[in-house]
């Protein structure tokens, strides 16, 4: 995912993010990866395709930002990821942005 205008606190969660999706073995941005893959495991005719979600409007951003702030502050998956960051040297507790 990617936003405009940068906004550093952002940027910084998404490094922390894919630093311990990464450390858990996980790849945080598969989707653009996945052609490579499928040619690397010898599949030659793939079709590629996308879909864009593009949140433009002030009740779309605030939806959206809505859904990611609770997913990212306060699930059970927030806590863990918040953990192994902390484990991992990645963030301080209590301040992982």
């Amino acid at each position: 995912m990617t936003w405009y205008q940068p906004e550093t606190r952002l940027d910084r969660w998404l490094e922390l993010y894919r630093a311990v999706a990464r450390g858990n073995g996980a790849e945080p941005d598969a989707g653009r990866r996945l052609l490579d893959w499928a040619h690397a495991a010898r599949y030659r005719e793939v079709v590629s395709t996308a879909t864009v979600w593009c949140y433009g409007t002030p009740q779309g951003r605030a939806w959206w930002g809505g859904l990611w702030a609770e997913r990212i502050t306060r699930s059970a998956q927030a806590e863990r990821e918040q953990e192994q960051a902390v484990a991992r040297g990645l963030a301080d507790q209590g301040r992982t942005g």
